[in-house]
C-alpha cells in the first residue's frame, strides 16, 4: 500500500463551482459570494497559512473540519455541514466555496489549530530534503480512516507532483522519522510506535522488511487488526476478517533490547549485518503460557524465551 494512496484517496482536484445548482458533496453548486478578498498570498511565509486556514474555517461556518490542503498559492478546507462535506478555498486572492467530489465515509473531524501550521515553508523544505523534490508541494491533513479498510494515524503529510515520496509530520511539526530496522534504535522506536497504548495482542512481529507490528482482536469480535509501523510510514491499522484463536498477552513483554541481543549474537558469528533480512514473531502456541520469540535470521531459525535464551520449539 503506497503512502500516497492512503493520504490522497480522499482528495480530488477542486474547481470553482458553476452556477445553477445547490451545494452537495459531489455535484456542482452555485458559487457562494466571496467571504473575503485579499491580495495574492505566499502561504509558505511564516504565519500566513495559519491565519488563512482560520479565515477559511470562519467562512465555512462549521467547526467540523475533515480536510486541510495547502499549496504555495492556494489552500482549502473541507467541512461537514448537515452531515455533508463542503469545500471552501482560497484562489486568486479570494475565499469562496468550490465544488469537490470528496465523499464523507466516517473520517474523523479535527481542529486545524491542533497542528503547527505556523511555517509551511519550513515544512516544505524539510519534506524536500527527505523526498528529494520540491515540485508542486502540497500539505494535507486528512483522516484516511475506513478508506481501503485501513486507518493511518492523523498526521500532516507533504506530497509532490510529479509524485515522489510522501513525507509525514507530527502535529507539532516534527518529522515522522524513517526507521532502520537493522538497528537497535529502529527496532525500539518501531515497536513502541506499533504497540502504542495497547495492552493486549495475539502476536508481535518485527522484521527488516515489514517493520514492527502487533495483531489484536477487533472491537467487533469478528476481525483481527494488524497495527504496523513501517520504515517510512506512520502507524496504520488494517483489519481482516476472522478472529485470531491464539491466546492474548501484553505486547510490552517483548523487549527490543532482547531482540537486538539475539541479533548481535549472530552478528558476532557473521550471520547478521546492516543488510541482513530477518524477522521475529512472538506468540503463544501449544502448551506455552508465555510468548516465545521465533527468529528467522538469514537462513538460520531459532526460538528463544522472553529473555533471549534459546529453547526447544
Amino acid at each position: 500500500m503506497a503512502a500516497a494512496s492512503l493520504c490522497l484517496a480522499l482528495l480530488a482536484a477542486c474547481s470553482p463551482v458553476p452556477g445553477g445548482a445547490s451545494p452537495s458533496a459531489s455535484a456542482s453548486a452555485s458559487p457562494t459570494p466571496s467571504a473575503s478578498a485579499t491580495p495574492a498570498l505566499d502561504l509558505t511565509r511564516p504565519g500566513v497559512a495559519r491565519t488563512l486556514i482560520r479565515d477559511l474555517v470562519a467562512a465555512s461556518g462549521s467547526r467540523q473540519i475533515v480536510m486541510v490542503l495547502i499549496r504555495q498559492k492556494e489552500a482549502s478546507v473541507s467541512v461537514l455541514t448537515d452531515g455533508q462535506p463542503h469545500t471552501w478555498a482560497y484562489r486568486g486572492g479570494s475565499i469562496k466555496e468550490v465544488s469537490s467530489d470528496l465523499s464523507y465515509v466516517g473520517q474523523a473531524t479535527f481542529d486545524p489549530d491542533a497542528f503547527d501550521l505556523s511555517d509551511i515553508g519550513a515544512l516544505f523544505r524539510a519534506a524536500a530534503a527527505v523526498s528529494g523534490s520540491d515540485s508542486a508541494q502540497e500539505l494535507q491533513i486528512v483522516d484516511s480512516r475506513r478508506v481501503e479498510h485501513s486507518a493511518i494515524e492523523l498526521k500532516m503529510s507533504v506530497a509532490t507532483n510529479p509524485e515522489t515520496r510522501t513525507v509525514f509530520f507530527n502535529a507539532d511539526g516534527t518529522l515522522v522519522p524513517t526507521l532502520d530496522f537493522n538497528t537497535a534504535t529502529g527496532i525500539a522506536t518501531g515497536l513502541s510506535d506499533a504497540i502504542g497504548t495497547h495492552s493486549a495482542a495475539t502476536a508481535v512481529i518485527v522484521g527488516s522488511a515489514t517493520g514492527a507490528e502487533i495483531e489484536y482482536p477487533g472491537a467487533d469480535g469478528a476481525t483481527t487488526v494488524r497495527r504496523t509501523r513501517a520504515s517510512k510510514l506512520p502507524v496504520t491499522d488494517v483489519p481482516r476478517s476472522g478472529s485470531d484463536e491464539l491466546p492474548g498477552f501484553d505486547p510490552r513483554v517483548v523487549s527490543p533490547v532482547v531482540i537486538w541481543r539475539v541479533l548481535q549474537r549472530y552478528a558476532a558469528q557473521g550471520g547478521f549485518g546492516p543488510t541482513t533480512t530477518w524477522s521475529m514473531t512472538a506468540d503463544i502456541r501449544t502448551a506455552d503460557t508465555l510468548p516465545r520469540l521465533r527468529f528467522a535470521i538469514g537462513s538460520a531459525r531459532l526460538t528463544t524465551d522472553l529473555q533471549g535464551n534459546e529453547v526447544t520449539q
